[in-house]
């Protein structure tokens, strides 16, 4: 009988959960990955193996007990007696020296079997009566209690406890009888074990609290019962794990999941002090979590108890950070309205503004505008909004922060301006703005390529690039472009990752080593934001350093 099924609690972060998730970018693609699904769920071992009847004699040879069997014959077929609830012959076997606590070759009791064999409360007692250890383990370090426990066989735990069970011994697997009654939701059962001494904080399978696991079932009244006999609500938090708050929420996001039951267990562990502001692995918080999730609702109820709305994660990446990247503006308005720092960086140097360009979520750009972000804050590597803009050739994000005053011959660390990556990108509209608001059409990169070598594929661009060339040459003959060994396509710096929801708080499965971090890679232009499948939490990943390439040779003008 399997005692613990695979318990449906996921962490990412992410970590955050966990909890949370960091993603990678897809090779060839300009755009974060988020995970949509949870990540593998938290399979908890089974704690006791399947049973089958003792096969050390036969059926005819049970009913035929005789004064010959031999010593190792008694035991044997108490033992299988006592799992086919035959209190008669368990009695004479007995009564002929049979040993109450005799095992089988696997070494489980004859008690373990009585037990196993559920509604066998007469010959249980018997065995006690006569000597059987009630806290007789098998191999596996599983006991009768846990086994009665796993039954929900009520009237046996009740006479296992009063005959003195050790309520918190653990198997092999980690379980204690309580945890094995909080997988099974049996309430009772574990008001039960509790009212005998069971310790409700005792750690479970990987470090687990019982809180955890009912957070994770989405159980408030296992909840509501764990916490009134005494569980943390804030229990200190292992590698690989988090809060029950966090795990709650991480949760939520599962759309088997019933909303108001997520509700009920976030509410009950706010409403007895869970700290808002807990950290998962990844040091995020349980409102970057579901900023990451996307739920605005749960969100604003975690600001109103408290949440930090600047608060960052391991990579430097805040809720609005996130909201900014993923384009909701439900969330962008909410946490700008609660304080939200609207040029924050993350450990890339990118800024909500920065992301939402990146982007083109022209709605969220104009709230970031309107908020006073800083237009011209670009990466570390220099890479501003204006620059973004023009790669994705996004030309209303591209006008609206040349609008509100965006540097047009900013240059990143390579070299690289705006007109370059809107000639490249063949927007016709950019390059023309951006050569009516000044753009230095002779400006160079550092391998000496202008934006007359990134345009040569575009006819159109080479049209407009051409007599601004010409009206700052002699004009005995045009300038033509460089040659190609001079420069090579803009290829953006390695971007951050977009934060991602915890496809639950994360509850890893074992691994005998470290998780290895997945490559992230520069993002190219154009493509849409999809999903990911669920990955394992990973440290921060420095970024790959950038490189040029060779351009292709500008048609004739």
């Amino acid at each position: 009988m399997n005692i613990l099924k695979t318990l449906a609690a996921r962490l990412r972060f992410a970590s955050v959960v966990s909890v949370l998730l960091p993603l990678a970018l897809a090779p060839g693609a300009n755009a974060q990955q988020l995970p949509s699904t949870p990540s593998d769920p938290l399979s908890l071992s089974p704690a006791f193996p399947a049973k089958t009847a003792p096969q050390a004699v036969t059926p005819t040879q049970r009913i035929q007990i005789k004064p010959t069997l031999t010593k190792a014959q008694l035991d044997q077929s108490l033992i299988a007696e006592a799992y086919h609830r035959n209190l008669k012959n368990v009695s004479t076997l007995l009564a002929q020296g049979a040993d109450p606590n005799a095992r089988d070759k696997a070494g489980t009791s004859a008690l373990f079997y009585a037990v196993a064999a559920k509604d066998n409360l007469s010959v249980v007692k018997l065995l006690l009566d006569k000597g059987a250890h009630v806290n007789a383990t098998d191999r596996h370090q599983n006991t009768v209690l846990g086994e009665a426990v796993d039954l929900k066989a009520g009237a046996l735990v009740t006479l296992l406890l009063e005959r003195g069970a050790d309520v918190n011994v653990r198997s092999d697997s980690g379980a204690t009888p309580l945890g094995i009654a909080l997988v099974k939701d049996d309430l009772a059962t574990m008001q039960l074990l509790a009212k005998h001494g069971a310790d409700v904080n005792a750690p479970q399978q990987r470090g687990l609290t019982p809180l955890m696991i009912a957070s994770a079932r989405e159980n408030p009244d296992a909840v509501r019962f764990l916490i009134g006999a005494g569980a943390s609500v804030n229990p200190a938090v292992t590698k690989g794990l988090a809060a029950p708050l966090t795990i709650a929420i991480a949760e939520g996001r599962r759309p088997s999941v019933a909303r108001t039951r997520v509700d009920a267990v976030i509410q009950t562990l706010l409403d007895y002090g869970a700290k808002v502001n807990t950290r998962d692995a990844q040091n995020a918080t349980p409102l970057i979590v579901v900023t990451a999730m996307g739920d605005a609702a749960r969100a604003k109820q975690l600001i109103d108890h408290g949440a930090n709305v600047n608060a960052q994660d391991n990579l430097g990446r805040s809720a609005l950070i996130l909201a900014a990247g993923k384009g909701d503006t439900p969330l962008v308005n909410l946490l700008l309205t609660n304080g939200a720092a609207v040029n924050v960086r993350d450990k890339q140097g990118y800024t909500p503004l920065l992301w939402a360009s990146q982007y083109s979520h022209t709605g969220i750009v104009q709230q970031l505008l309107q908020a006073r972000a800083q237009v011209n804050t670009g990466s570390a590597h220099g890479f501003t909004p204006l620059m973004a803009a023009s790669l994705k050739n996004s030309s209303v994000v591209a006008k609206m922060l040349i609008d509100h005053g965006a540097n047009v011959n900013a240059a990143d660390k390579d070299g690289f301006t705006p007109l370059m990556l809107a000639s490249q990108s063949g927007s016709e509209f950019i390059v023309k703005l951006l050569l009516d608001k000044g753009a230095d059409v002779t400006a160079k990169t550092k391998t000496g390529a202008t934006a007359l070598n990134y345009g040569a594929s575009h006819g159109p661009i080479l049209a407009l690039l051409m007599p601004r060339i010409a009206a700052k040459t002699k004009p005995t003959a045009p300038a033509a472009p460089k040659p190609a060994s001079l420069g090579g396509p803009f290829v953006p710096p390695a971007h951050p990752t977009m934060p991602s929801p915890p496809a639950s708080v994360h509850l890893p499965a074992p691994a005998a080593t470290a998780p290895t971090a997945p490559p992230i890679v520069p993002p190219a232009p154009g493509a849409p934001w999809v999903p990911l499948a669920p990955r394992e939490p990973i440290p921060p990943t420095p970024p790959i350093p950038p490189h040029v390439e060779t351009p292709r040779a500008p048609k004739a003008p």
